[in-house]
């Protein structure tokens, strides 16, 4: 089967001999996987031949690994995905990937670009090994078999197993956004470290999220869970404690102290010392240790 979108750039290559599992999100039951985001989900048995090409999606490709490789191309860059991998493929990023030798089998899921899973966004593909995922392989085989049972109880199995689903997967992801966490956070203590290295300049949220290659809203995010506070309020935290310092250990005029922290006059960096520290920068500089 081969598949393309000629507006979209889109091609999705199946052939014939691949095994592929969708699950029913359409089923009466099963509406908490479409509440929390997650599109369509599946389990499959790929072959050679197999290949997705997508200019742009709107939505995150989750891929584990569970047998064979495959390969994945995206930011002019190639990565081999094999057993015990997880590939998550942020929304809205160009790729290609698929099958390398024989065969690939994979546990796949599209999630909405939504709240809930706001934490897979980014400009670049994630590999990293996974644990286990036999729980959620096993609810997701449950889900397949009652959503086509007609015995009773059916439907509140397929209820259960759709949470369960659900709850094995963010958990599962959730180790990935620990990782990616502890990487922001060293991309964030860096990037506040330059920004305290060169007060003089304009800095703004706009200008610190570009260093980061980050929307500011979710700049602004990641610094409040990381410092408590905004970029802006920790900007002038750290110029205020610049002039606290420059005012007692040098002779420098007021305004040339204002220009040296980021300040276009004397008297606006007054005002900001002043609304900060509760005293004038004169005021400040007279008094003793």
């Amino acid at each position: 089967m081969v598949m393309a979108d000629e507006n979209l750039f889109n091609t999705i290559i199946v052939p014939a001999g691949c095994n592929e599992q969708m699950l029913n999100h359409a089923h009466t039951h099963a509406k908490l996987l479409n509440i929390k985001g997650i599109l369509i989900s599946g389990i499959s048995s790929l072959c050679s031949g197999y290949l997705i090409s997508r200019k742009s999606q709107d939505f995150h490709t989750i891929i584990f690994t569970t047998k064979g490789k495959g390969e994945i191309t995206a930011n002019q860059r190639k990565y081999i995905i094999q057993e015990g991998d997880l590939l998550i493929i942020p929304a809205y990023l160009q790729n290609r990937y698929k099958i390398s030798g024989k065969n690939w089998d994979i546990v796949w899921f599209h999630l909405d670009d939504c709240l809930q899973w706001h934490h897979l966004r980014g400009n670049r593909v994630v590999v990293h090994q996974y644990t286990s995922i036999q729980s959620l392989t096993d609810a997701m085989q449950g889900f397949l078999k009652e959503s086509v049972s007609k015995v009773a109880e059916s439907d509140n199995l397929v209820r259960i197993y759709a949470e369960l689903i659900f709850l094995h997967l963010k958990r599962e992801l959730s180790k990935n956004l620990k990782i990616k966490s502890d990487t922001n956070r060293l991309k964030l203590s860096e990037t506040f470290a330059h920004a305290n290295k060169h007060l003089d300049r304009k800095w703004n949220c706009e200008t610190l999220a570009k260093l980061l290659s980050v929307s500011p809203s979710y700049f602004s995010r990641l610094t409040k869970e990381a410092y408590g506070t905004s970029p802006i309020k920790l900007l002038t935290q750290f110029r205020m404690e610049r002039a606290a310092l420059l005012l007692k250990t040098t002779d420098y005029p007021i305004y040339t102290i204002a220009l040296q922290i980021g300040y276009e006059d004397e008297f606006a960096f007054s005002t900001a010392f002043k609304r900060q520290t509760g005293i004038s920068p004169s005021h400040y500089r007279r008094q003793p240790y």
